[in-house]
């Protein structure tokens, strides 16, 4: 479970690059977390990756580390599906009424919570 959670997390870290460096997949990311889809699989996918935490922690160098993270994105997946449309509407216009580099830096929150939780693994 260990190297499924360190795949995903070496993945997360990509898809943080791939925010930082091409506004496409930024602009697509906003776009596709305001429909009601988008919300379910973030939501979905935010959960199973807490779940690959949690069922992982037992076998890491810091298991307590890595079931906090796992238990914040599991908080964070039911979160993003029970929040009402507006509010996530809210929080992508938000983001993009922000200069590009503001924007830029929303590839360095998975990046740095995805490289921290890879060091506990």
């Amino acid at each position: 479970m260990v190297v499924l959670a360190r795949l995903i997390m070496i993945a997360v870290i990509a898809f943080g690059f791939a925010l930082i460096f091409k506004k496409e997949t930024r602009d697509g990311l906003l776009a596709y977390a305001k429909t009601n889809k988008g919300i379910k699989v973030i939501g979905s996918a935010r959960i199973v990756m807490g779940a690959v935490l949690l069922m992982a922690s037992a076998q890491s160098r810091l298991p307590g580390l890595v079931t906090v993270f796992g238990i914040i994105l599991i908080i964070a997946g039911i979160v993003a599906l029970v929040i009402k449309k507006e509010a996530i509407n809210s929080m992508a216009g938000w983001w993009e009424s922000k200069p590009e580099s503001s924007q830029k830096l929303m590839g360095l929150i998975p990046i740095i919570f995805a490289a921290i939780i890879l060091l506990g693994l």
